[in-house]
């Protein structure tokens, strides 16, 4: 049976699951959810409701990180988890640090800025969904705007703070890329795929899931400039470039 992952197409979680499941070579159709109604959708099959969500071979699995365990497990090619202790722990560490440092605080700043111009976060969540989206977020966004902000603790001073977080996060990320083409050892592995998925909602790589020419608040665009001609913002294209565009 063919795998289904369970996504929001705007989620960059969800992007770092696709591209787990693409650089494996393994077969999967996308079931695009609706922020909001994905509660009911989920509610039963995992623990919890947040995505992405893999169905494959009958079961259930939830959370970028356990998908790419399961990916490895099922498959040893293309392996993008370290064998050995060392490496492994370091990936490990860069997955936390992609998530907490990068990830996280950039959802909550994208969604700070994002949810002041609903036409465009309605084009991202509705895209390629169920035919009722547009006619939901159009009697309900106000709702679902509120719990957003809500649940991720989103304000004018946590959004100062996730910029702060972002900002010291890519002069570390400068800082160990000094001489290196990965961040653990000498090939690719999940510790690259999950810091360039995470910071692609701001790099916009050419072969990235953000295309070019869509909607971006200003405020974000001018937050991007500041790094766009950084090294990291090169290595993340060149990572995207060479693993994520010639599957």
């Amino acid at each position: 049976m063919q795998a289904i992952l369970y996504q929001f197409p705007i989620s960059h979680y969800c992007e770092k699951a696709r591209w787990a499941l693409d650089y494996k070579r393994v077969p999967y159709k996308v079931h695009n959810l609706l922020p909001g109604l994905h509660i009911k959708a989920l509610k039963g099959l995992v623990a919890d409701t947040t995505v992405p969500v893999l169905r494959m071979d009958g079961i259930y699995i939830q959370g970028s990180d356990q998908i790419i365990d399961a990916l490895d497990k099922q498959s040893s090619a293309r392996r993008l988890t370290p064998h050995d202790e060392q490496p492994l722990r370091e990936a490990r560490e860069w997955e936390e640090f992609a998530a907490n440092k990068l990830g996280d605080p950039l959802r909550l700043l994208s969604y700070h800025y994002y949810l002041e111009h609903p036409r465009a976060v309605i084009d991202r969540f509705t895209e390629n969904g169920p035919w009722y989206g547009r006619l939901f977020y159009a009697l309900a966004f106000n709702t679902v705007r509120q719990r957003i902000r809500d649940g991720y603790r989103i304000t004018d001073r946590t959004a100062g703070v996730a910029k702060h977080v972002i900002e010291r996060s890519l002069r570390h990320l400068q800082r160990h890329l000094q001489n290196r083409q990965f961040l653990v050892g000498e090939v690719f592995s999940r510790a690259d795929l999950s810091v360039c998925a995470l910071l692609a909602p701001l790099v916009m790589p050419a072969e990235g899931y953000v295309r070019q020419g869509d909607f971006v608040p200003a405020e974000l665009t001018g937050f991007r400039q500041e790094f766009e001609d950084s090294p990291v913002f090169t290595w993340v294209n060149d990572i995207y470039s060479g693993f994520r565009s010639t599957l």
